[in-house]
Protein backbone atom coordinates (compact mmCIF):
# COMPACT_ATOMS: atom_id res chain seq x y z
CA UNK A 1 0.00 0.00 0.00
CA UNK A 2 1.43 3.36 -1.05
CA UNK A 3 0.81 6.42 1.11
CA UNK A 4 0.01 9.34 -1.21
CA UNK A 5 -0.01 11.96 1.52
CA UNK A 6 2.77 14.50 1.51
CA UNK A 7 5.43 14.11 4.12
CA UNK A 8 5.63 16.46 7.06
CA UNK A 9 8.91 17.91 5.81
CA UNK A 10 7.46 18.72 2.40
CA UNK A 11 4.45 20.44 3.97
CA UNK A 12 6.76 22.46 6.21
CA UNK A 13 8.89 23.54 3.23
CA UNK A 14 5.84 24.50 1.20
CA UNK A 15 4.39 26.60 4.01
CA UNK A 16 7.65 28.30 4.90
CA UNK A 17 9.31 28.50 1.47
CA UNK A 18 9.58 32.28 1.51
CA UNK A 19 11.09 32.34 5.03
CA UNK A 20 13.58 29.62 4.11
CA UNK A 21 14.56 31.46 0.94
CA UNK A 22 15.12 34.73 2.85
CA UNK A 23 17.16 32.95 5.53
CA UNK A 24 19.37 31.30 2.87
CA UNK A 25 19.84 34.67 1.17
CA UNK A 26 20.97 36.30 4.42
CA UNK A 27 23.30 33.39 5.18
CA UNK A 28 24.89 33.69 1.73
CA UNK A 29 25.31 37.45 2.10
CA UNK A 30 26.86 37.06 5.56
CA UNK A 31 29.27 34.47 4.19
CA UNK A 32 30.30 36.72 1.33
CA UNK A 33 30.67 39.70 3.66
CA UNK A 34 33.19 37.75 5.72
CA UNK A 35 35.39 37.39 2.61
CA UNK A 36 35.46 41.10 1.83
CA UNK A 37 38.70 42.81 2.84
CA UNK A 38 38.12 46.21 1.37
CA UNK A 39 39.86 48.40 -1.19
CA UNK A 40 42.21 50.02 1.34
CA UNK A 41 43.72 46.80 2.70
CA UNK A 42 47.41 47.09 3.37
CA UNK A 43 49.54 44.11 4.32
CA UNK A 44 51.13 44.67 7.74
CA UNK A 45 54.89 44.95 7.94
CA UNK A 46 56.56 42.16 9.87
CA UNK A 47 59.80 42.77 11.64
CA UNK A 48 61.89 39.67 10.94
CA UNK A 49 65.40 39.10 12.26
CA UNK A 50 68.21 39.66 9.76
CA UNK A 51 69.30 36.01 9.95
CA UNK A 52 65.81 34.60 9.36
CA UNK A 53 66.11 31.58 7.05
CA UNK A 54 63.74 31.43 4.11
CA UNK A 55 62.82 28.20 2.46
CA UNK A 56 61.37 27.25 -0.87
CA UNK A 57 58.85 24.55 -1.62
CA UNK A 58 61.56 22.21 -2.87
CA UNK A 59 63.38 22.52 0.48
CA UNK A 60 60.30 21.50 2.41
CA UNK A 61 59.55 18.58 0.13
CA UNK A 62 62.79 16.86 1.03
CA UNK A 63 64.98 17.97 -1.87
CA UNK A 64 68.17 19.62 -0.76
CA UNK A 65 69.16 22.89 -2.31
CA UNK A 66 72.62 23.81 -1.03
CA UNK A 67 72.34 27.41 -2.20
CA UNK A 68 69.36 28.25 0.00
CA UNK A 69 69.64 29.70 3.47
CA UNK A 70 67.32 26.99 4.78
CA UNK A 71 69.67 24.19 3.80
CA UNK A 72 72.72 25.92 5.28
CA UNK A 73 71.11 26.68 8.63
CA UNK A 74 69.37 23.32 9.02
CA UNK A 75 72.70 21.55 8.67
CA UNK A 76 74.12 23.61 11.55
CA UNK A 77 71.30 23.05 14.04
CA UNK A 78 70.52 19.61 15.36
CA UNK A 79 67.66 18.66 17.60
CA UNK A 80 68.66 16.52 20.58
CA UNK A 81 66.92 13.19 21.10
CA UNK A 82 65.63 14.33 24.48
CA UNK A 83 64.38 17.72 23.26
CA UNK A 84 61.52 17.83 25.76
CA UNK A 85 64.02 18.21 28.60
CA UNK A 86 64.82 21.70 27.28
CA UNK A 87 61.53 22.88 28.83
CA UNK A 88 62.58 21.83 32.35
CA UNK A 89 59.08 20.57 33.09
CA UNK A 90 58.87 17.58 35.42
CA UNK A 91 55.31 16.74 34.36
CA UNK A 92 56.34 16.66 30.69
CA UNK A 93 59.36 14.52 31.56
CA UNK A 94 57.12 12.07 33.45
CA UNK A 95 54.62 11.91 30.56
CA UNK A 96 57.32 11.21 28.00
CA UNK A 97 58.93 8.58 30.23
CA UNK A 98 55.56 6.90 30.71
CA UNK A 99 54.84 6.98 26.98
CA UNK A 100 58.23 5.48 26.15
CA UNK A 101 57.84 2.76 28.78
CA UNK A 102 54.30 1.77 27.73
CA UNK A 103 54.75 2.18 23.99
CA UNK A 104 54.23 -1.04 22.05
CA UNK A 105 56.79 -2.04 19.49
CA UNK A 106 56.12 -0.69 16.02
CA UNK A 107 56.34 -4.18 14.53
CA UNK A 108 53.59 -5.37 16.85
CA UNK A 109 51.39 -2.45 15.83
CA UNK A 110 51.93 -3.23 12.14
CA UNK A 111 51.15 -6.90 12.79
CA UNK A 112 47.88 -5.93 14.52
CA UNK A 113 46.93 -3.74 11.56
CA UNK A 114 47.68 -6.59 9.13
CA UNK A 115 45.64 -8.95 11.28
CA UNK A 116 42.70 -6.54 11.34
CA UNK A 117 42.89 -6.16 7.55
CA UNK A 118 42.86 -9.95 7.18
CA UNK A 119 39.79 -10.24 9.41
CA UNK A 120 38.11 -7.49 7.39
CA UNK A 121 38.87 -9.30 4.10
CA UNK A 122 37.49 -12.52 5.54
CA UNK A 123 34.33 -10.77 6.74
CA UNK A 124 33.81 -8.97 3.44
CA UNK A 125 34.29 -12.21 1.51
CA UNK A 126 30.92 -13.39 2.81
CA UNK A 127 29.27 -10.51 0.92
CA UNK A 128 30.34 -11.84 -2.48
CA UNK A 129 28.82 -14.84 -4.25
CA UNK A 130 30.71 -18.07 -4.17
CA UNK A 131 31.64 -19.62 -7.46
CA UNK A 132 32.07 -23.35 -7.63
CA UNK A 133 32.71 -25.46 -10.67
CA UNK A 134 33.12 -29.12 -11.23
CA UNK A 135 33.38 -31.20 -14.30
CA UNK A 136 33.22 -34.77 -15.35
CA UNK A 137 34.23 -36.34 -18.58
CA UNK A 138 34.54 -39.79 -19.98
CA UNK A 139 35.52 -41.34 -23.26
CA UNK A 140 34.54 -44.64 -24.61
CA UNK A 141 35.45 -46.31 -27.82
CA UNK A 142 33.03 -48.60 -29.44
CA UNK A 143 34.48 -50.65 -32.19
CA UNK A 144 32.85 -52.92 -34.71
CA UNK A 145 33.93 -56.52 -34.59
CA UNK A 146 34.94 -57.57 -37.94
Amino acid sequence: MIDCRRSTVMRFVERNFRNIRVALLFAALAGLEGCAVGPDYKRPDLALPADYATSTTSDIGGATNSSSAFASTSALTTIPNDWWKLYNDSQLNDLVASALANNADLRLAIARIDEARGVLRETNAALFPEVDASGFGSRQRSGAAG
